[in-house]
């Protein structure tokens, strides 16, 4: 069973720790365990209720009136509620309700939201990369299990997917990028992102997906009119994939845009007359 310290619930929450101690004391909104050492301890259950005391109270819903609510009013509440001002902090924590109860309609919902009022690209880089720095959080905690982790990156890798076959593919595209992730590297979110964003800035995408052995990638200039590569270095490299990633963006005679957790490694240590860049010098 999880068991949070009140640091973590605060990452998670975005409730500061001296508000939950106040709302504990004054209100009893929750009561924690305590080690043998005094310090609160607080279970998935705990975590719930703050993520629905703090999406109603972030909505105008005085905490007073939210502590006389039973768990189950509360969750109806945010469940069945349209409201007015849903922030950052909010929809994340919505996200993370959503997660940690497999509610794909709850998720669905808040990005289809969020993408008819701000777009992709934001919904994106203010809501989905924050929401999965917090599941970082809970992998820390081992509150996380691979079986949730797997059912949010394919909703999210779905959203991608159904916004992109929306955007209206070039007659006469002006560049061509191919994409794929390394051998290895099955995080694709970042990967189809930039798919994404090419394609709708007029760019033709060739999209190879995951896992992809780098020797293979040696006749796409020949195959296409190829402009550029593209890869996200998510996964950690171990120094024979470091000199491997190396190898390739020396043999290659197409500049190579690499973005990813680990692409700083690549781009300090490729020595290179190739152009090697940082992937967000396409968006700008």
């Amino acid at each position: 069973m999880a068991e949070y310290k009140i640091r973590d619930i605060e990452a998670l929450t975005g409730i500061k720790a001296h508000t939950i101690r106040i709302w504990e004391k004054r209100y009893g909104i929750l009561v924690p365990d305590r080690t043998a050492s005094k310090i609160r301890t607080y279970s998935e259950a705990d975590l719930m209720l703050l993520l629905n005391v703090s999406i109603l109270n972030q909505n105008g819903i005085k905490i007073s009136k939210i502590a006389q609510m039973s768990v189950t009013e509360l969750k109806d509440k945010v469940r069945a509620g349209s409201f007015s001002k849903e922030s950052e902090s909010a929809v994340l924590s919505l996200l993370i309700g959503g997660l940690i109860e497999f509610d794909a309609v709850l998720i669905r919902r808040i990005l289809q939201s969020i993408i008819l009022k701000e777009g992709v690209r934001a919904c994106y880089l203010n809501y989905i990369l924050p929401f999965l720095d917090r599941i970082g959080v809970m992998w820390l905690v081992g509150s996380i299990t691979p079986a949730q982790e797997h059912f949010v990156s394919n909703l999210i890798r779905e959203m991608l997917i159904v916004e992109t076959s929306k955007l209206v593919v070039p007659i006469k595209p002006k560049k061509t990028y191919v994409l794929f992730c390394r051998e290895g590297d099955w995080h694709e979110l970042s990967l189809l992102f930039y798919n994404y964003l090419l394609i709708e800035k007029g760019h033709q995408t060739v999209y190879l997906g995951q896992s992809l052995p780098l020797d293979k990638l040696e006749l796409m200039g020949d195959k296409t009119n190829l402009t550029a590569f593209v890869t996200s270095l998510i996964s950690p490299l171990d120094d024979k994939a470091q000199k491997d990633m190396i190898r390739f963006i020396n043999k290659t005679t197409h500049p190579v845009y690499l973005g990813g957790g680990q692409a700083k490694t690549i781009l300090q240590n490729a020595h290179t007359a190739v152009q090697v860049e940082d992937v967000r010098t396409l968006f700008v």
